[in-house]
């Protein structure tokens, strides 16, 4: 008896047993696919969910950076240049317009100079790059294919000085703040100071490269150029103004009566005996062809007013008159004025006062630009 009740006992302590050990495991299971669900609303990238997103947009921000953090670590330690040069080939493609800046003015920084910069390789990225950038890979590729200087001869003629000189004003005006800005005035200082320095050094007894018969004057030559390039500047300047002045004058006309076009006839013979008398830098002739102008169209109220427009827009094209800054690159035009006037002060002799222009034509060229 005593043996069935202690089975019987047993065999329900093992039943329970049994219970309890059931309902762990339940409860363990369950705890287990609680936490797998948090942890997969955590981290599902299958759907939608807002913390897919911000993976998604981490992983983005991380390639957007990629190709400047592998160029800036390559510029840093890497001394082949040809790789360098195979990075920007195999990358700029790819890159936003920005990147592709970075990538021009990283090889710039790169090399020993901006001169030493391989702009023929680069000038195949332009369509790449920013308007700044690519105008800036023009104007070097230009001077890569054809020096300004060849080691320490002119390798182009003194027009051609001037005229690149322009192009390096104009597009320091246009991009004041750009990062191509202090490499374009620097190239512009070496330009001008070519073509006005002319590689002369007193203490070295090194002659002008327009040097003249005499050891100590400037070649004729030489100032007809710099007086052309003003007359040239002159030229475009007085056929615009024409241009506007005579369109002006013909609308004019139809209001008024057929007289008038005598008129205009008068007053575009007054412009042409202006624009060479400016060639001859006569300072007065504005005013005296405005009076004979006035003279010849007699009392007629409107025919006066085109002609004081007239007058007005003559006093503009002046060659020493800077004031309007109407031509693109007035500091070239100023810089030259300059010069002329101290060479035909001098006879073209290379006088004190000229080689005192000489010294301090970098510091000129800094005021003008503000730099």
């Amino acid at each position: 008896m005593m043996k069935r009740r202690f089975k019987k006992s047993m065999i329900a302590l093992m039943v329970i047993v049994a219970m309890i050990s059931v309902t762990a495991c339940s409860s363990k299971k369950e705890n287990v696919k609680n936490n797998n669900n948090a942890v997969n609303e955590g981290s599902n990238t299958g759907d939608n969910t807002p913390n897919d997103t911000k993976v998604e947009e981490n992983v983005g921000n991380q390639e957007t950076g990629g190709i400047l953090d592998k160029y800036n670590t390559l510029l840093k330690n890497e001394t082949d240049r040809e790789k360098v040069y195979g990075f920007i080939g195999e990358n700029i493609t790819n890159a936003s317009e920005a990147e592709a800046d970075q990538l021009v003015s990283g090889i710039i920084g790169y090399e020993d100079t901006y001169e030493d910069v391989d702009y023929e390789r680069l000038y195949a990225y332009k369509n790449y790059v920013s308007d700044e950038v690519e105008e800036f890979l023009e104007l070097m590729y230009e001077n890569h294919q054809k020096p300004y200087m060849n080691e320490k001869e002119l390798g182009v003629t003194l027009d051609e000085l001037l005229d690149r000189a322009e192009e390096f004003e104009e597009h320091i005006a246009e991009f004041p703040d750009g990062i191509t800005t202090q490499h374009s005035y620097d190239m512009y200082v070496k330009l001008m100071d070519a073509a006005i320095v002319g590689g002369y050094d007193k203490e070295k007894k090194v002659a002008n490269y327009y040097k003249g018969d005499a050891e100590n004057r400037i070649d004729g030559r030489a100032v007809d150029e710099y007086m052309k390039f003003l007359a040239d500047e002159e030229d475009d300047d007085a056929n615009n103004k024409k241009v506007s002045t005579n369109t002006t004058d013909k609308t004019n006309a139809t209001k008024t009566n057929t007289n008038t076009n005598t008129t205009n006839a008068n007053t575009t013979d007054a412009n042409t005996t202006n624009t060479n008398t400016t060639k001859a830098n006569t300072t007065n002739a504005n005013t005296t062809n405005a009076n004979t102008t006035n003279t010849k169209t007699g009392t007629n109220t409107n025919n006066n007013t085109n002609t004081t427009n007239n007058t007005t827009n003559n006093t503009t094209v002046n060659v020493g008159d800077n004031s309007e800054e109407q031509f693109d690159a007035p500091i070239t035009r100023s810089i030259v004025q300059e010069y002329v006037d101290l060479l035909v002060k001098s006879k073209n002799e290379i006088t004190t006062a000229v080689e005192d222009f000489y010294a301090n034509l970098n510091t000129l060229i800094a005021d003008k630009f503000g730099m």
